[in-house]
């Protein structure tokens, strides 16, 4: 089941229009087969019609005007704290009409809801408990009242025991069994300041936004105690229990799972990080739904609770749904919302297509690279990516680290060591291979070692550089001599060599599941085994400390060995790790282990004896390698990129920077097999979209200043810069996109906000008019201002430079003489053009076809797109246009007298800048490339006044569809649900995530050689 987010635009318009489309037949479609639709239509004439993707949808909104505070579920019927109007019942009924009945048993403001069973407990006027019998909902009755002696915050309810948040320290347990006499059982403090409370069973749950979650057990309701607390990356502030799964809403963004079927040993079990700020989640019957900062409400799939998968999402763009309050599912496919000024009833039923990388999983979608393992050498970081080679940060700024170069190795680069201006690189399948770095921006190979198996970590001792082999064992090679490294031992081990250390003429091979070997090379050429350790698993990490190592066992955690008879390795401590730990890295009493999924774990190793889990952090990503410098961490995590922690408190370790996802992308172009994306505080991206709906970041190019365009030329990069240091415009040279380098600044007072570029020129626009830049001789170029204007976009095309402005389109020669005006009485905002032909556009104008053959403009068209335009790009006969809706959308421009709608792409957020690169829209607005797959056209067959026929292509994605009327004057009557497409049953592939980037990594080299940028 794939996940995609619904806008629907214009929804109290469309709430209150015909039905326009009928039926649609067939209503079930054979995938990968051609079939002609047949819609029964109220006029077939005056509308156009749309198959578009579909997904969950709204079926009513009901305005309010009293404001929805808590909701709970009761036999299929959402109760509703509705403050001054008290309890409020509400049914929908099967066609998605919501009815609300007004219960008017008891006064005052109803702020919280809880029911079990029959009966229903209210919180009124802040600190009094209502209890109702709610057995016939047409006649709830008062059974009790309770006051609190403060202001209760939350209340959760188990068995009849009500328990009462009070501010936000303090739970009292109160016995209502009997109702005519409530009785306090206990109170209890809590250690922090909670926000909200769960109960289940015999225990209580509570969510502390400064920490995390913490656990009670209240089988005795009199000597209630807590028996469990857990840190949560940036706190939690909602939680709710399922099936023993903790679904909890962290307070930085995403959800954390813990697996409390056993609460007193509650464990982490997987997270989910692209679900925006989460304010709430509510669980039914195995269903799972949260709502977010970005007034999404998702459904998840928690069928494998280790890696929860979103489902289907649905978001609106109206003020319906500005900021959700709660939800509740009624049924397996009904939802209802509440917004500050209204209810909604929503279907969650319809499977979405997948046509986009939107919304997708850890991993999915889009991947920061393969940042891996990682090397501190001074103020540079030397990082490890399994995709691109070798990456060089300038840390001398912890909390923002700049690229300074990359290195393209032949391979996949494992592992990284460096000294003396030299790296030596574990490249996979291409083994040792040593870099000349001591110019940090112009990295130079030096040469190169075939090394059996796949070299995955070098160590460096005296002129001996060790190196883990994995499946090849370890090879132990000579480099006094950088440019003719020579082997000297070639040692195959049972296992798979993942890392190893050195120290005091001892090797420590972590070999997975041969466990923790040891070695004595005091000769080089003739290492001999001398010891071994193998509490089962697989051992992936080793650092020796005086007469400990440490080691990371990928399935078993964490251990501290003693050493020192190295021929007899002994445990003396161990922790498990919550997720699969892969790295190691020390500093002071407390180890820092990369715990893939689980992020960075720290262990407090002041007693070896006893290590302990004291903090930790859930990285984007997968953490794998970890470097220390001063008080921050700098983590490879993997498909999460590069991030960077604080960890001064190691107890709280905080994130400060995550290089490849600063800020949101401005534009996006492509070229080949690589794209390009200008960041608005991120400087340029590059990404290898071989797969285009899974890009993957190769490298970066530096920007000082805040990037509001980009335009490539040929194997050049102009970007436009409105502010900072680099304001004006930087040109990158991407001859080879894996090194791609900066190579020339011109300074542009006032910034550039615009750029086009045409025989020879690049055009540039800010406040103060049209500007140029000569590159024919580029060491000679300045830029000057030639003509004067509020330029809201620009284009060139041929000899002719057309300029959106706040009175129209102005078209200018290659001399900058104005030759043809377009006068409008509204600001035009986007221009493009072609040919004699131009497309101009402003909110207040719609979309006008012009033609600008002659002396005069003259309109040829005109088209309203009923949403506001922020991109639009030209390719072929197509337009395509993103919507401040949320919306990409497909015009026909074959015959400019009469634009058609063609295509509908519903997007999770608005998108800005689109590019068009083999049958894939690459757009821009979010903080990733969104790539939305093309889908075939719909061709139009027959159509009369009451049947229209449609020849449904084959290759459309499986999944629920719509059919869209669209009015004349843009207006969209939409027919949810109507067509599907051998939907499957969702089924999680039985493949790990490490499995499926080697499978990638392998797919990618057997494909067609990837050329650069010409």
């Amino acid at each position: 089941m794939f996940a995609r987010v619904l806008f629907l635009s214009l929804l109290s318009t469309l709430s209150r229009a015909e039905t326009v489309i009928q039926s649609v037949i067939p209503h079930d479609v054979v995938p990968d087969r051609a079939a002609e639709l047949r819609m029964k239509v109220s006029d077939g004439m005056k509308y156009q019609f749309v198959i578009k993707p579909g997904g969950p949808y709204t079926k009513q909104t009901l305005s309010l005007d009293y404001r929805i505070s808590d909701m709970a579920l009761h036999s299929g019927y959402a109760l509703l704290a509705a403050g001054e109007r008290g309890l409020l019942i509400a049914e929908v009924t099967a066609s998605g009409k919501i009815n609300i009945s007004d219960s008017r048993v008891t006064r005052g403001v109803v702020t919280h809801v809880v029911a079990e069973n029959d009966h229903a407990w209210l919180v009124v006027e802040g600190s009094e408990i209502v209890m109702m019998d709610i057995g016939n909902l047409k006649k709830p009755k008062v059974l009790a009242r309770y006051h609190a002696d403060r202001a209760v915050t939350d209340i959760a309810v188990q068995d009849s025991c009500v328990y009462l948040l009070l501010g936000s320290t303090t739970v009292a347990a109160i016995d209502m069994r009997t109702p005519q006499e409530p009785v306090e059982f206990s109170r209890f403090e809590i250690e922090g300041a909670a926000k909200r409370i769960f109960a289940d069973g015999n225990h209580l749950y509570a969510a502390l936004p400064g920490f995390g979650l913490v656990i009670f057990d209240v089988s005795d309701k009199k000597h209630i105690r807590q028996i469990g607390r857990h840190a949560v990356t940036g706190g939690v502030t909602a939680v709710t229990v399922q099936d023993g799964i903790a679904l909890l809403a962290r307070g930085g963004y995403g959800i954390t799972l813990f697996d409390v079927s056993d609460p007193l040993h509650a464990k982490w079990l997987g997270s989910h990080g692209r679900v925006g700020r989460v304010a709430g989640i509510s669980a039914h019957d195995g269903k799972v739904m949260l709502w977010n900062d970005r007034a999404e409400l998702i459904s998840m799939d928690m069928a494998n609770p280790r890696l929860p998968a979103i489902a289907a999402s649905l978001g609106d763009t109206g003020t319906a749904a500005a900021n959700w309050l709660d939800a509740v599912w009624l049924d397996e496919n009904t939802v209802l919302a509440a917004s500050p000024s209204a209810l909604q009833s929503i279907d969650f039923s319809p499977i979405p297509p997948q046509f986009s990388n939107e919304n997708l999983d850890t991993g999915q979608g889009v991947n920061f690279g393969g940042e891996r393992r990682l090397y501190i050498n001074g103020d540079i970081a030397y990082v490890a990516d399994w995709f691109s080679g070798l990456h060089l940060y300038d840390i001398s700024t912890p909390s923002s680290p700049r690229m300074l170069s990359s290195f393209h190795t032949p391979g996949s680069a494992k592992g990284v060591v460096v000294r003396d201006g030299y790296a030596y690189i574990a490249d996979d399948d291409h083994g040792l291979q040593i870099v000349d770095v001591r110019d940090p921006l112009h990295p130079v190979h030096v040469s190169s070692l075939a090394t059996n198996g796949l070299a995955y970590t070098p160590k460096l001792s005296g002129n001996l550089l060790y190196l883990a082999g994995h499946r090849g064992g370890f090879q132990i090679i000579d480099v006094s001599n950088a440019a003719v490294p020579r082997l000297l031992a070639d040692i195959r081990t049972p296992g798979k060599a993942w890392s190893l250390e050195i120290d005091r003429n001892m090797l420590f091979v972590a070999d997975d599941t041969s466990g923790l070997l040891v070695f004595d090379v005091s000769d080089a050429t003739h290492p001999l085994q001398i010891g071994e350790f193998d509490p089962g698993g697989a051992a992936e990490d080793v650092v020796v400390r005086g007469d400990s190592a440490y080691v990371a066992f990928f399935d078993k955690g964490f251990y501290v060995l003693d050493i020192s008879d190295p021929s007899s390795p002994r445990q003396v401590g161990h922790t498990p790790t919550p997720g699969n730990a892969r790295g190691i890295s020390l500093k002071d009493d407390f180890a820092y282990v990369t715990d893939w999924f689980a992020g960075i774990q720290v262990i407090d190793v002041s007693d070896k004896t006893a290590p302990v889990i004291v903090g930790e952090y859930d990285t984007g990503g997968a953490a794998w390698g970890i470097g220390i410098k001063g008080n921050h961490a700098y983590v490879g995590d993997w498909w999460g990129g590069f991030a960077v922690l604080d960890i001064g408190d190691p107890k709280r370790p905080v994130q400060v920077d995550r290089y490849q996802a600063r800020g949101n992308v401005v534009q996006v172009a492509a070229q080949g097999k690589f794209a390009y994306a200008a960041m608005d505080t991120g400087g340029v991206q590059v990404f290898d979209i071989t797969n285009p709906l899974n890009p993957t970041w190769m490298t970066s190019v530096e920007i000082d200043g805040k990037a509001t365009g980009l335009l490539l030329d040929g194997s050049m990069i102009h970007v436009a810069v409105g502010s900072g240091n680099d304001s004006g415009l930087v040109t990158i040279d991407a001859s080879d996109p894996f090194v791609a380098r900066r190579i020339k600044h011109y300074a542009v007072k006032g910034g550039v906000q615009h750029i086009g570029s045409g025989a020879g020129r690049l055009y540039f626009g800010n406040s103060r008019g049209l500007g140029v830049i000569d590159m024919r001789d580029p060491d000679r170029a300045r830029p000057w201002f030639v003509y004067a204007a509020k330029i809201n976009d620009l284009r060139v095309e041929g000899r002719q430079i057309f300029l959106a402005t706040g009175r129209g389109m102005e078209v200018l020669d290659d001399k900058f003489n104005l030759k043809l005006r377009y006068q409008t009485r509204y600001p035009a905002t986007l221009i493009r053009a072609r040919g004699t032909k131009a497309f101009l556009y402003g909110e207040k104008l719609g979309l006008r076809v012009l033609d600008v053959s002659g002396t005069r403009i003259r309109p040829v068209s005109s088209f309203e797109p009923a949403e506001h335009l922020s991109g639009m790009a030209l390719e072929g006969e197509v337009l395509y246009a993103t919507g401040t809706n949320g919306n990409l959308l497909e015009l026909d421009i074959a015959r400019l007298t009469a634009p058609r709608i063609r295509g509908i792409y519903p997007l999770a957020s608005p998108a800005t800048g689109i590019w068009i690169v083999d049958g894939i829209a690459l757009l821009a607005g979010n903080d990733i490339i969104t790539s939305v797959k093309l889908l075939p056209p719909v061709t139009l067959m027959r159509r009369s006044g009451r049947e229209v026929r449609m020849l449904l292509p084959k290759g459309l994605p499986a999944g629920s569809y719509d059919a869209v009327a669209i009015a004349p004057d843009g207006t969209r009557n939409i027919s949810h649900n109507v067509l599907k497409i051998d939907t499957p049953v969702f089924s999680k592939p039985e493949i790990t995530q490490e499995e499926f980037q080697l499978l990638l990594q392998e797919q990618r080299k057997q494909s067609t050689q990837i050329m650069p940028v010409r």
